[in-house]
């Protein structure tokens, strides 16, 4: 089987608690071989691990490209300044709670402008890769 990614970014990772923890060992990129070591069973997947700041970058040029009133483009490219500018400096400080309040802000004006000025396509769109930014921040992996 093939495994998508860059081998240098993959993860071996288990559930516990409806959590994915990374759990890997070793990872012999030469040949291909990625270990990880456990006292439980669970499901076990192999992830990409995401890099936050790329995954905010995409989100922001994504919000640009919107059919949308400037004031709702605007308001969403704030939400998502604040957020990176937070991010910033949370890897100085290690305090991520904010960022996730902020990403949170944006997908709930994302939801309110669903089906109105935002297509319901464009509102899923966003909203799941916002989500997917939460979930890396606060320690999560991207599958």
């Amino acid at each position: 089987m093939e495994i998508q990614g860059e081998p240098a970014d993959l993860i071996f990772a288990h559930e516990v608690g409806g959590v994915w923890q990374d759990i890997t060992s070793s990872n012999d990129l030469q040949n291909q071989i990625i270990c990880g070591v456990t006292d439980s069973f669970s499901y076990f997947a192999l992830m990409e691990v995401s890099d936050p700041v790329q995954l905010l970058n995409e989100l922001i040029a994504d919000v640009a490209t919107l059919n949308a009133k400037n004031g709702i483009i605007n308001a969403l490219d704030k939400k998502l300044e604040t957020a990176q500018d937070a991010l910033q400096q949370a890897r100085a400080n290690n305090d991520l709670s904010a960022i996730n309040t902020l990403m949170n802000a944006f997908i709930n004006h994302v939801e309110a402008q669903r089906g109105k000025e935002i297509t319901i396509a464009e509102g899923d769109y966003l909203i799941e890769h916002a989500t997917e930014i939460v979930l890396v921040i606060a320690g999560a992996v991207s599958i």
